[in-house]
């Protein structure tokens, strides 16, 4: 499910999947069938975030560096309209196997 692009960099999952977002409690009932997925969400874009960071070298002197990681997801419920902000891993997560 994992794609490369442009210098290694991850891309988790692409704009428009559809998924049921499952967390790992939810997962242990649904395997349990104490619940159901009734509620599709669509992933409608991608947020990406840079991180600055400033350490010292062995010189001791201050270098600042930019980190980009973070990922998170806008996505939509298909049912209900509902919009939320979920991170990469509960996406993946939700699409390997929870469905």
């Amino acid at each position: 499910m994992l794609k490369y692009g442009k210098r290694g960099q991850r891309v988790p999952v692409p704009v428009g999947t559809i998924a049921y977002i499952v967390t790992p409690q939810d997962r242990r009932a649904v395997e349990y069938g104490a619940a159901r997925l009734t509620r599709p969400w669509i992933v409608e874009a991608w947020q990406t975030r840079e991180y600055c960071a400033a350490r010292r070298d062995s010189s001791g002197r201050w270098i600042n560096s930019r980190m980009a990681g973070g990922h998170l997801a806008s996505v939509r419920c298909l049912r209900t309209g509902a919009r939320r902000v979920v991170a990469d891993w509960l996406l993946r997560y939700s699409l390997d196997g929870a469905a």
